[in-house]
């Protein structure tokens, strides 16, 4: 997920992802519901985001040519820590962008105080 994200900050022509979207990717990616189906399924998204579906729509461009890098390279990487579900959802990355669009809320606030996991 880092190399898609570097990436995507590192563009030639100019940033792609501001310092916000950048936060709800790596917020969402480390979020505890992201394991919580029900919780997934109850959370409530205002407003989608035709910057934040351009965003996913693109993150998952990378993330499918990244599997497929693995794959051509006899998959040193196991299928069971690439699979997309264990680091994104389209609907929790839509909340924690507006949540920090709005807010301008500190990662660490969108983290869910996991500190371990922001540093």
């Amino acid at each position: 997920m880092c190399c898609v994200l570097r990436y995507m900050m590192q563009w030639p022509g100019g940033r792609i992802l501001q310092r916000h979207e950048l936060d709800a990717f790596l917020a969402q990616a480390v979020s505890s519901q992201l394991y919580e189906p029900d919780q997934l399924q109850e959370l409530k998204v205002e407003k989608v985001d035709s910057r934040g579906v351009q965003l996913a729509s693109l993150f998952m461009a990378g993330v499918d040519t990244a599997l497929f890098i693995n794959d051509v390279c006899g998959q040193p990487l196991p299928w069971e820590h690439c699979c997309p579900w264990g680091f994104f959802d389209g609907k929790l990355f839509q909340s924690k962008l507006a949540r920090a669009a709005r807010d301008r809320a500190a990662l660490l606030d969108m983290c869910e105080g996991q500190v371990r996991l922001c540093n």
